[in-house]
């Protein structure tokens, strides 16, 4: 690597605004996606925080949990999870609750949801920081 390769960066004062302007949570972005799931639509959540905040926000709105599967300790793994239910459930939505590094963990899926193309798989990935 040649020298002065990588140099200091200062935050621009653009960049800080926006930052300040957009305090979208991570459980708000999860309330908005909520929002869209239907009766019949099944839920899988990555490990960790995503899926005690499903599991918060289906109690705190009196929803049930029966439709929902938490990956708990298995980190990388929804999105597996949901390409097989997907498949065998064409007929219904399959939501995938992602986090960015879960996401990292097995990116290799990634091509194989690709190549199964099925139309009733929905993955959303969120930013964990």
């Amino acid at each position: 690597v040649k020298r002065e390769t990588f140099l200091p960066y200062t935050l621009s004062k653009i960049d800080v605004d926006v930052e300040i302007r957009l305090p979208l949570t991570r459980e708000q972005a999860l309330e908005c996606v909520m929002n869209h799931f239907q009766q019949q639509d099944i839920v899988v959540s990555t490990t960790g925080m995503l899926s005690r905040e499903l599991f918060e926000l289906r109690t705190k709105r009196h929803d049930g949990h029966e439709r929902d599967f938490l990956t708990v300790g298995g980190m990388g793994h929804a999105s597996s999870i949901v390409l097989g239910i997907a498949i065998q459930k064409p007929n219904r939505t399959v939501y995938c609750l992602d986090g960015d590094g879960a996401v990292l963990m097995h990116m290799g899926i990634l091509a194989n949801i690709v190549a199964a193309t099925p139309s009733n798989f929905k993955h959303i990935v969120f930013n964990n920081g």
